[in-house]
């Protein structure tokens, strides 16, 4: 439920503007609640996201954000990617592992998703580009409109937090 409330503050804040604390009368289940929401930035949102899809604290035996096991036997190399994070190290690990799986001889690869969290799209990205074996595309085309409010929204709020600005 925290992750919903979470979420309604970003609109809070993104979209009218809130300042202060709101408080929401809610029903679960036969009872009425009461909560209170702050409202946030969309780069806290997004810090909120990763603290909870990620071992909160890292020691030894937490697993990694990405993994590599080989079976020799097999000629198998199984790729574990619990969260696409980190761009440029995630860059490296594909590297040192396809010269390493091209290196070995290895046949087949396993991609295990099962334990991920999601993260940044453009990772999958450079993942593709090893495995494909032909031309591919991201994404076809995508549009995005806004209002004249919105777009003078926008413009303000960029002058505060850069965060708002295009790129």
């Amino acid at each position: 439920m925290a992750a919903d409330f979470y979420f309604f503050g970003l609109l809070l804040k993104t979209y009218f503007d809130f300042e202060n604390d709101f408080n929401v009368m809610y029903q679960h289940g036969d009872k009425i609640q009461n909560a209170l929401i702050s409202p946030i930035t969309f780069r806290q949102l997004i810090e909120f996201s990763k603290a909870q899809k990620k071992p909160q604290q890292v020691s030894e035996d937490s697993p990694q954000d990405y993994s590599l096991r080989s079976i020799n036997e097999i000629k198998t190399a199984i790729i574990n990617i619990r969260y696409f994070d980190d761009g440029k190290k995630f860059g490296v690990f594909l590297e040192k592992i396809f010269d390493s799986i091209n290196k070995t001889g290895i046949q087949s690869l396993i991609i295990d998703l099962r334990n991920n969290g999601g993260g940044d799209s453009s990772l999958g990205y450079q993942l593709f580009k090893y495995v494909a074996n032909r031309p591919f595309t991201q994404y076809g085309t995508t549009a995005v409109e806004y209002s004249k409010l919105r777009k003078a929204y926008y413009k303000n709020k960029c002058s505060i937090d850069s965060m708002y600005c295009e790129t």
